[in-house]
């Protein structure tokens, strides 16, 4: 049960900052109401899920159940995949000739490496400041 309460909190974590990286990060006509914004936001939840659900079965990837050295660089870089195959499932159409709705066009986003980057830079850096704080101080 310790193992899902801080795999859930680990990823909640990295859903919060991509939201907010790639809210940030979104041109300001598609930020006005009544624009596409639910799809482009839609691929960090997809991405969350899907880290969910692989760690159901390997928990060992979230080993030592605190935010450490190894998941501090190792667990963006597995979100910024999954995001890519986020993005690649909500873009993808069933038949190669038919045209992508214009309601997922800014989901298309999510495939320059650029956002990629600011994504994982960004969680990289707020799940290093947790392992710092998080830290016990050794004993003398």
């Amino acid at each position: 049960m310790r193992a899902l309460a801080f795999v859930t909190g680990c990823v909640s974590v990295l859903l919060i900052v991509a939201v907010a990286v790639a809210y940030g990060s979104v041109p300001e006509p598609l930020r006005q109401p009544g624009s596409p914004m639910f799809y482009y936001l839609l691929v960090p939840v997809l991405a969350a899920a899907l880290l969910i659900g692989a760690a159901i079965p390997a928990g060992a990837m979230f080993a030592p159940f605190r935010f450490a050295f190894p998941l501090n660089l190792t667990l963006p870089i597995v979100y910024g995949v999954l995001l890519l195959v986020s993005a690649s499932m909500v873009t993808q159409m069933p038949s190669a000739i038919e045209r992508l709705p214009p309601q997922l066009l800014p989901a298309l986003n999510w495939f320059q490496a650029e956002l990629i980057a600011k994504v994982a830079g960004a969680q990289c850096g707020v799940l290093t400041v947790f392992a710092l704080f998080g830290r016990k101080p050794r004993q003398r």
